[in-house]
C-alpha cells in the first residue's frame, strides 16, 4: 500500500515528529497493546522464540498421534488421516488467511492451536469410547472424523497466524535494533529473518523429534496405555494454548 494511502489517525501530526505512514502504525491492527515502539528488541526476540517453543510443542502433539492413528484406529485412522489432510487443503485456499486478517496473529495462533488440539482430543475419546463400548464403533469413527476435520482447519490456521507472526516480529526487532543502536548491533531485516528463520527451525524440529520419541517410548517400553498416551498429549497441547492467550500482550503481542 503506498504510503499516502495511508490516513493519519486523530491526534498525528508530522511537526510532533509522528509519522502517519510509518511501519509502526500500518502493522498496529495486528497488535493490540502494547504498541511496537513499547517493546524493546530483546524482549520481541524472547517473545518469538517463546511463540515458536509453544507453536513446536503443540504441532508436536499433533504430529504424533498422526504418526499412530492408524496403528490405533486402523481403516478409521486411515479415513481419519485423509480428512485432515482435505480440510487443511481446504481452510487453506479459502479462509484461513481470513481469519489472521480480522483476528490478528496472536488470536489465530490461539484459535489455531485450538481446533488443532481438538485433534489430538478426538484419538483420547476415541479410544475411551471403544474401551467403554465396543459396539459403538460407529461412534467412534464420527468422533475421530470430527476431530479430524476440525484439526485440519485449525492447523491451516495456525501456519498463516505463525508466518504472519514471524514477519511481523522479524520487522519489528530489525526496526528497534536500529532505534536501539546504542546497546544493540543495528542488524538488516533481510538477516533478522534468516536468523528468526533458523531459530524457529530449530526450535520446532528438536520438538517435533522429542515428542514422536516420547510416545513410543512410553508405549513400548514404560508400557503406558494408548488413552493414557494421547490424554498426556491432550493436555500438554492445551497447556500450550493457555500460555499463548494468557500469558498476556507483555509476552506475546496480539
Amino acid at each position: 500500500m503506498p504510503a499516502s494511502s495511508v490516513a493519519a489517525p486523530d491526534g498525528d501530526d508530522p511537526a510532533n515528529g509522528i509519522e502517519p505512514s510509518s511501519e509502526a502504525e500500518m502493522i498496529r491492527p495486528l497488535i493490540d497493546t502494547p504498541t511496537p515502539n513499547d517493546i524493546p528488541a530483546k524482549k520481541i526476540k524472547k517473545n518469538f522464540l517463546l511463540m515458536s517453543a509453544l507453536f513446536a510443542v503443540n504441532h508436536g502433539c499433533t504430529v504424533s498421534v498422526l504418526g499412530l492413528s492408524n496403528a490405533r484406529l486402523g481403516s478409521i485412522g486411515i479415513w481419519q488421516s485423509g480428512v485432515l489432510y482435505a480440510s487443511y487443503t481446504a481452510a487453506a485456499l479459502f479462509g484461513a488467511s481470513y481469519f489472521v486478517q480480522k483476528f490478528g496473529s496472536r488470536n489465530g495462533l490461539v484459535l489455531g492451536m485450538g481446533m488443532s488440539a481438538s485433534y489430538v482430543t478426538s484419538f483420547f475419546l476415541a479410544t475411551v469410547i471403544v474401551e467403554y463400548n465396543e459396539d459403538l464403533v460407529w461412534l467412534q469413527s464420527a468422533v475421530a472424523i470430527g476431530g479430524a476435520a476440525v484439526g485440519g482447519v485449525g492447523s491451516s490456521i495456525l501456519w498463516v497466524s505463525q508466518g504472519t507472526y514471524f514477519s511481523m516480529a522479524s520487522q519489528l526487532f530489525a526496526s528497534h535494533t536500529a532505534a536501539e543502536e546504542v546497546e544493540l548491533e543495528v542488524i538488516p531485516v533481510e538477516d533478522v529473518t534468516s536468523q528468526f528463520g533458523g531459530n524457529f527451525a530449530c526450535i520446532f524440529l528438536l520438538f517435533e523429534v522429542l515428542l514422536r520419541v516420547l510416545s513410543t517410548t512410553l508405549i513400548e517400553t514404560v508400557g503406558l496405555s494408548w488413552k493414557a498416551i494421547f490424554g498426556l498429549y491432550f493436555l500438554v497441547g492445551y497447556t500450550c494454548i493457555f500460555h499463548v492467550g494468557c500469558d498476556g500482550p507483555g509476552q506475546i503481542p496480539k
